[in-house]
């Protein structure tokens, strides 16, 4: 059988089933998780997906992300944890957590063909130091490897400076295990219960994603598709800090989605 197009209204159907395994899974394990990012925002403007979006996001405490890693797979049929995929065609890896159902195939901008399923995103809560200019520098240095990661996987850098061309032979020769492995040893440096600021280091908003631990401490339920799921009651905070005034409606022309395209197998 040919793979067939899957529309958005049957995308955020399935995402929203994994939604509900990854709940049944962390409550059944006393796991703190919370929707975060676009997800997030949902939940609160529009108690469930912004009608655009076709992704959702969760984020978890290192030690709870640590457990999930480990012991999911193997919860539901169907569905498969990852931070790595590898076809005979391509090599694709993540610095987060995805859940992935295997009856489903995606392509997205910037991957070539279809190498996962639909799925949603899970970032780990990592500590940072105290210090406002050592946290500058911390997110400095995580942004830096983390550019060095995505280079690593590119098939090419034509048509960039010199400066570009030098930092892409630079990634290549290192290879993307290495700086994988550097990437988890820095960004797990602080201990999430040991430190008073936190924050989703792999995440895309750079000092945004600093928070006071005090914002990760207390979870509400908050109804997202005629269900609840577990967030962070400090919302309010997040959200500004990463959206503004997170109730106002974006402009058409930025209104963000991640270029998605889904399909049964």
């Amino acid at each position: 059988m040919q793979p067939y197009l899957i529309t958005l209204d049957k995308q955020h159907e399935i995402l929203l089933n994994i939604l509900c395994k990854v709940d049944e899974f962390c409550k059944k394990n006393n796991l703190r998780y919370s929707l975060a990012g676009g997800t997030l925002l949902g939940a609160v403007r529009h108690q469930g997906f912004i009608p655009w979006d076709d992704d959702v996001d969760i984020m978890m405490p290192r030690k709870d992300y640590d457990f999930f890693k480990k012991y999911f797979n193997g919860f539901c049929e169907n569905l498969h944890s990852f931070n790595s995929v590898k076809t005979d065609l391509f090599e694709c890896h993540f610095l987060w957590q995805k859940v992935e159902d295997l009856r489903t195939l995606m392509t997205e901008v910037g991957i070539p063909f279809p190498c996962y399923g639909i799925n949603i995103d899970i970032f780990p809560i990592d500590g940072l130091p105290s210090n406002r200019r050592l946290q500058k520098f911390f997110i400095f240095a995580v942004g830096y490897l983390k550019s060095l990661f995505y280079l690593s996987w590119q098939q090419n850098n034509s048509g960039y400076n010199l400066k570009s061309k030098i930092k892409y032979l630079c990634a290549k020769v290192i290879g993307r295990k290495v700086i994988t492995a550097v990437i988890e040893k820095v960004t797990t440096m602080y201990s999430f219960s040991e430190s008073s600021f936190v924050g989703a280091l792999t995440g895309r908003y750079g000092m945004k994603e600093i928070h006071s631990k005090n914002v990760f401490e207390e979870y509400k339920n908050l109804d997202f598709e005629n269900k609840k799921f577990m967030c962070i009651s400090a919302y309010g905070i997040y959200l500004k800090q990463h959206y503004g005034d997170y109730m106002k409606l974006p402009a058409e022309n930025e209104r963000e989605t991640h270029s998605s395209t889904a399909f049964w197998k």
